[in-house]
């Protein structure tokens, strides 16, 4: 991190932020330090509150101010607050000083390189007790560009995640608007033929074998393919596994097939549904149940992909699981689920039109990794000094 660079000041953490302890501000909103977000309000995230109810101990983090998770700081998880509020005991906090730039510090910090020293500083016998104190934070080396080079660094790499995060708000009233014409959309008419699941599939669990017959064979549908839902095709084929012949043909997967989650931690995600779209021959694995088509006339396998992940279908699915340690819905379960089923040409149309939404999700999704993968490198280049830039 210390080598020479034109105009820069080779020095240590400790002399561009400084330890900061100030408690007994229980009154102050809770913030939380996350990885890829930064400093967030606490009441953001969509998860127990699990901090202490005596919050006299909690420490004082002031707007600019810089805090790090001690026990994660060798994963990246820092950032630079927007926000006046307080955080649990297990952060470290520090303010800046005046040779440094709050926007650029929160940057350095996440420099790949940066984050190395940082795992190689952290002290503990196992990665789940590695911490890093202020002590050793303190006296890692870094060389710090001019203070004008840092806001102008800062201020390219804000504008690409501003960019980013545009995007990713785009995306996400793009999935509800693609959730809410499926649920809508799925309501159906009087045109629709209402059927029992039992009378139009043929339901069977999946394949139980040894880790050992894993890695090659026949390709395998796993349950993160079924899991993530919409159309299993080729590409998605990344696992194979050992079988007889006599197993190939009973866990065989052919088009339209419907595969559902069998089992879950939770009732909210039995039932999670995708449907096989491809001609190779592939088996799915055992906590999945496949249902196949009596008739192969009867469901346009475009149109299950989103008919089976509507609410309509997985409340159902939900309603009729069953938990003990964890939740499950077995193929007797899944056959009184009650489905309506329009002509096939409706199918066509529905499919057409929420393939549409989905295509742009994707499309958006796939500039969101170009922009990420562009700040990865700027952002590098530019916390190196491999390119300097000019006001």
């Amino acid at each position: 991190m210390n080598r020479h660079i034109e105009n820069w000041n080779n020095t240590n953490l400790g002399s561009l932020l400084k330890n900061k302890k100030q408690k007994g501000h229980h009154e102050e909103e809770l913030l939380s330090v996350t990885r890829e977000n930064g400093i967030i309000r606490r009441d953001s995230l969509e998860r127990r509150d699990t901090s202490n109810k005596d919050k006299g101990k909690y420490l004082l983090v002031d707007k600019g101010d810089i805090a790090y998770n001690t026990m994660r700081m060798w994963q990246g998880v820092s950032g630079v607050s927007s926000y006046r509020g307080i955080v649990s005991p297990a952060y470290t906090v520090c303010s800046t000083t005046e040779k440094i730039d709050s926007k650029f510090a929160s940057y350095l910090l996440k420099d790949p390189a940066m984050i190395l020293l940082f795992k190689q500083r952290s002290q503990g016998l196992v990665s789940d007790t590695w911490n890093l104190k202020y002590e050793k934070f303190s006296q890692i080396p870094c060389s710090l560009p001019p203070l004008f080079e840092q806001k102008k660094i800062a201020e390219i790499l804000s504008g690409i995640d501003n960019l980013i995060s545009k995007k990713r708000d785009l995306n996400k009233k793009n999935n509800l608007l693609l959730k809410a014409f499926i649920d809508e959309l799925m309501e159906g008419d009087e045109n629709w033929e209402r059927v029992f699941l039992s009378k139009i599939l043929l339901f069977k669990n999946g394949l139980n074998t040894s880790k050992e017959n894993f890695g090659v064979g026949t390709p395998f549908v796993s349950y993160k393919n079924v899991y993530a839902g919409g159309l299993i095709k080729e590409e998605d084929l990344t696992e194979c596994v050992s079988l007889t012949p006599s197993e190939e043909d009973r866990f065989c997967l052919k088009r339209g097939d419907i595969l559902f989650t069998r089992t879950s931690e939770t009732p909210d995600e039995i039932g999670f549904n995708a449907v096989y779209n491809t001609s190779v021959p592939a088996v799915f694995n055992g906590f999945c149940i496949r249902g196949r088509p009596l008739n192969d006339s009867l469901l346009v396998p475009e149109f299950s992909s989103f008919y089976f992940r509507s609410n309509a279908v997985l409340s159902q699915m939900r309603s009729l699981s069953k938990y003990t340690t964890r939740a499950g819905i077995s193929a007797e379960s899944l056959g009184k689920v009650q489905i309506m089923i329009p002509p096939i040409n409706v199918q066509k149309k529905i499919a057409n039109s929420l393939s549409s939404i989905k295509k742009l999700i994707k499309s958006v999704d796939k500039s969101i990794h170009s922009l990420q993968h562009l700040k990865q490198s700027i952002s590098q280049d530019l916390l190196s000094g491999t390119r300097r830039v000019t006001v």
